[in-house]
């Protein structure tokens, strides 16, 4: 029992390496006032990475931080400036698209 409680999280985090390119999308919009902006689009499923708790929440964040330091879009860092989310009826469950907006800092 031990050895599965200490495999699970593990396990777990691989899967959120594997499971941010087939679940999110990174998108450069341009630029606003000399500003870079961006759309960042990620799936919520209701087991994994639920659309409204702080675990769920990380992951996308994660996910988000992962695209913006591969890339070097802001080397000040950036800010989320909008959320929204979109349920879509998936199967046994109710999934959703949760869109961000954001720009770098300048």
């Amino acid at each position: 029992m031990k050895v599965a409680a200490i495999l699970l999280p593990v396990a777990l985090s691989a899967c959120a390496t594997v499971d941010r390119p087939q679940l999110s999308r990174f998108e450069p919009l341009g630029t606003e006032a000399g500003v870079k902006t961006f759309k960042f689009t990620a799936r919520a499923d209701p087991w994994i990475y639920p659309v409204d708790t702080p675990a769920g929440e990380a992951e996308r964040m994660r996910w988000l931080e992962s695209y913006v330091t591969e890339n070097t879009f802001c080397a000040r860092g950036y800010e989320v400036t909008s959320r929204d989310v979109v349920a879509i009826e998936v199967g046994m469950g109710k999934v959703h698209d949760v869109f961000y907006r954001g720009r770098c800092k300048t």
